[in-house]
C-alpha cells in the first residue's frame, strides 16, 4: 500500500496506465528473457548442433506468429477481453517452463519454448492497443514506456539466470547454483501465480470506453489497412529488425560461452548490456518520434545498429565488447515501438490490434528463417559470419526505410 501510495504521487495519475502496464510487461520480460542464458546450457545437456538450436528459436517464432493473428482479431473485436488475454499469455508462459522442466527429448523443448512463445505473444496487441486508445497524441511515447519495460525485462532476466546457473560464493558461504531444468521450474511458479491473479483482476482490466466492432466492419477495414503501402512497410522493417536481434542474441550467448569460456553470470551481463540501454532511450526516441516524425528515427535507429553490429567484428572481447554491447542495446530495441506507432498511425483507428498483430507475425516469420540461416553461417565462419549475416540485415531495413522515406516524401509533396 505505500508502494501505490508513493507511486500515485510520483506520476501523473492520467500516466498510471502506462507506468503499471510497464511494470507487467517488464515481470513478464524477465521469465522470458532468462531463456536466453538457458540455451547454451541446453545445447550442451541435450547435445543439440548450432542448425537444432536455429530450429528451436525458429520453431518458437513460428508459433508466435501463430498466435498474434488471432490475439490481434481479439483484440480489436472483444475489447473486454483484454484482461483474459493478459491472464492467458502468463498462463502459456508458466505452462512452457513447466514443459521445459521435465523434458528428456528434442520434442519437449520445442514444445515447451512454443508454449512460451504463444503466451508472449497474446501480450502485446492487447496492451499496444489499449496504450494507443488512452494516449492518441502521445503513442510512440507510452509505447515507448512500455517496451523500457520490455528492455528492464530482457536486462534482468539474463542477470537472474546466470546468477541461479553459476551460483554464489561470499566468504564461507558457497552455493553452486541450478542446473537449466531447476531454473525453469522455478519460472512455472511465479508464472502461474501472476496468471491466476491476473485472472482474478480480469474484470477490472477490461477497456468499457470502446464497443466491441461488427466483425463484417471489422475484416473489411483489416483488409483494407492491409493494401496501405506504409503498414506492409513496417512489418517487413519488424520483420528485419526482429530478425537481426533474434539471430544475434542466440549466437552470441553461444559465442560467449564456447569460444570465450565466460562464466554464466559473466554471458547474463553481457546479454543485459543489449537491452539496458533502452530503458531510457526507448522513451526518448518515442518522445523525439512524436516531435519530428517516426521515420527519421526509424532510419537513425537501423542505420546505427548496422555500423555498431560491423564494428564489434574487431571490438569481438574484453571491455571493447561490453562498450559496444552497451551503446547497441541503446538502438537495438527501442525503436520497435516507432514502427509500431507508425504502423498503427497508418492503419487507423479499430484496427490497431490487427496493426500489431501483423507486425509480430511478419517478425515471426523472419524470426524463423534467420536464426537457422545464422546457425548456418556461425557453423562455416564462426562469429565473424554471424557477424556479416546479422549485419545484411540490418542494411536491407536501412535501405529498405530510406527508399519508403523518400517515396512517401515524394507521393505527398506531388500525388
Amino acid at each position: 500500500m505505500l508502494f501505490l501510495k508513493v507511486f500515485s504521487k510520483s506520476f501523473p495519475k492520467s500516466d498510471l496506465l502506462i507506468y503499471t502496464l510497464s511494470l507487467s510487461h517488464s515481470l513478464k520480460h524477465i521469465f522470458n528473457s532468462s531463456f536466453s542464458i538457458l540455451i547454451p546450457y541446453i545445447k550442451e545437456g541435450m547435445f543439440l548442433s548450432n542448425i537444432q538450436v536455429g530450429i528451436l528459436v525458429g520453431v518458437q517464432q513460428v508459433f508466435s506468429g501463430l498466435s498474434n493473428i488471432p490475439a490481434g482479431i481479439i483484440t480489436d473485436t472483444f475489447r473486454k477481453t483484454l484482461g483474459l488475454m493478459l491472464a492467458a499469455s502468463m498462463f502459456f508462459v508458466s505452462i512452457g517452463f513447466l514443459f521445459l522442466s521435465i523434458a528428456n527429448y528434442y520434442i519437449f523443448i520445442l514444445l515447451g519454448a512454443s508454449l512460451m512463445s504463444i503466451g508472449a505473444s497474446l501480450w502485446h496487441a492487447p496492451a499496444f492497443s489499449i496504450l494507443s486508445n488512452r494516449y492518441p497524441d502521445r503513442k510512440a511515447y507510452a509505447l515507448g514506456v512500455h517496451i523500457s519495460g520490455a528492455s528492464a525485462g530482457n536486462s534482468l532476466g539474463p542477470l537472474l539466470g546466470g546468477l541461479l546457473l553459476g551460483g554464489i560464493s561470499l566468504g564461507a558461504f558457497n552455493w553452486g547454483g541450478l542446473g537449466w531444468k531447476s531454473i525453469c521450474f522455478i519460472n512455472f511458479i511465479p508464472c502461474f501465480l501472476i496468471s491466476l491473479f491476473l485472472l482474478l483482476k480480469s474484470k477490472k482490466l477490461m477497456n468499457p470506453e470502446i464497443e466491441n466492432v461488427n466483425f463484417s466492419n471489422y475484416f473489411q477495414n483489416v483488409l483494407g489497412s492491409l493494401k496501405k503501402t506504409g503498414v506492409l512497410v513496417m512489418v517487413l522493417l519488424h520483420a528485419l529488425r526482429g530478425a537481426t536481434h533474434q539471430s544475434f542474441l542466440v549466437y552470441l550467448a553461444i559465442y560467449l560461452k564456447e569460444y570465450l569460456s565466460y562464466s554464466s553470470f559473466l554471458i547474463g551481463i553481457h546479454l543485459a548490456l543489449l537491452t539496458i540501454a533502452g530503458i531510457v532511450f526507448t522513451p526518448v526516441l518515442g518522445f523525439l518520434s512524436d516531435k519530428i516524425g517516426r521515420l527519421p528515427i526509424i532510419i537513425f535507429g537501423f542505420a546505427m545498429t548496422s555500423l555498431l553490429i560491423a564494428m564489434i567484428l574487431f571490438l569481438n572481447s574484453g571491455i571493447s565488447l561490453i562498450v559496444m554491447l552497451f551503446i547497441l542495446g541503446s538502438v537495438l530495441f527501442s525503436i520497435v515501438p516507432i514502427i509500431s506507432a507508425y504502423a498503427m498511425d497508418t492503419a487507423g483507428k479499430m484496427n490497431e490490434g490487427s496493426s500489431i498483430a501483423f507486425l509480430f507475425t511478419g517478425g515471426s516469420i523472419a524470426g524463423a528463417i534467420a536464426p537457422v540461416l545464422a546457425g548456418l553461417f556461425f557453423d562455416r565462419w564462426g562469429f565473424d559470419g554471424l557477424i556479416f549475416f546479422t549485419v545484411s540485415l540490418s542494411l536491407l531495413g536501412l535501405f529498405i526505410v530510406i527508399t519508403y522515406t523518400l517515396y512517401d516524401s515524394f507521393k505527398n509533396k506531388y500525388v
